[in-house]
């Protein structure tokens, strides 16, 4: 009998060493691969908050159209901190190869036929649309992210120098994104600055993707503290002017 109970505790120790191992290398590899980071500020509302952490790989990543990404740019610090550098969380609107505009359309975000000719047929906003396979502009369906399209006011603060182009962008010009480069922008299309402002992101610039937002209640928040919440890790400024 004594036997037997011995028995079953050893095969007990087994599992729980086995499970802690198991415990062990999955949290190397998370702290490895993956780094939480925290927002601060509006430009990727309304899907990531102000406030919120976020998990990022770090390594091992693709990045296509549609994905958030996190970068590092001098562009925007240079003129609001005097810093060197500054992190921010945008999504990827286009990849190297590829040809965007900004068309107008009326106030309901509906595209417009015909450009305006007078000044009270003016459009209100301005949506996004990318050349297909046979060179045809179409609209991209950005309804499941976006807080709103964007608008004039918003459009005029384009820097053009910065896309490679001569005339308006909010005009209908083409932009075309640059091999290695990326064209990337905020959710909240009307408070962000993004690459109507700094110009495309180089890929050396980015160093990791947005995986998904940390929960209150997550089991990541084991893995990834954040014991100081006035001092965290990594905080990106998502929404300088």
């Amino acid at each position: 009998m004594e036997n037997l109970l011995e028995k079953r505790n050893e095969k007990i120790s087994f599992a729980l060493v086995d499970l802690l191992l198991i415990l062990l290398t999955v949290s190397i590899v998370l702290l490895t691969v993956f780094r939480d980071c925290k927002v601060e500020g509006s430009s990727m509302l309304p899907g990531i908050k102000t406030h919120e952490r976020v998990l990022i790989a770090q390594y091992f990543y693709k990045i296509k159209a549609g994905d958030v990404v996190v970068f590092e740019t001098a562009e925007i610090s240079s003129i609001t901190t005097g810093e060197n550098h500054e992190n921010l969380i945008k999504r990827v609107i286009a990849t190297g190869g590829e040809t965007i505009r900004f068309w107008p359309a009326d106030a309901q975000g509906r595209p417009s036929e015909f450009w305006p000719t007078g000044p009270h047929d003016k459009p209100e906003r301005y949506i996004l649309q990318k050349k297909n396979a046979v060179g045809e502009f179409e609209d991209v369906d950005e309804s499941g992210y976006i807080l709103e399209a964007m608008d004039k006011s918003t459009a005029e603060k384009i820097k053009c120098k910065k896309l490679g182009i001569d005339k308006a962008a909010y005009g209908g010009e083409d932009i075309i994104v640059p091999l290695g480069k990326y064209f990337v922008m905020g959710d909240n299309r009307n408070h962000s600055s993004d690459s109507r402002i700094i110009g495309f992101v180089s890929k050396e610039d980015i160093f990791g993707k947005y995986i998904m937002t940390i929960r209150e209640r997550s089991l990541l928040n084991y893995i990834y503290p954040d014991p100081d919440r006035s001092a965290p890790r990594s905080i990106f400024l998502t929404n300088r002017k």
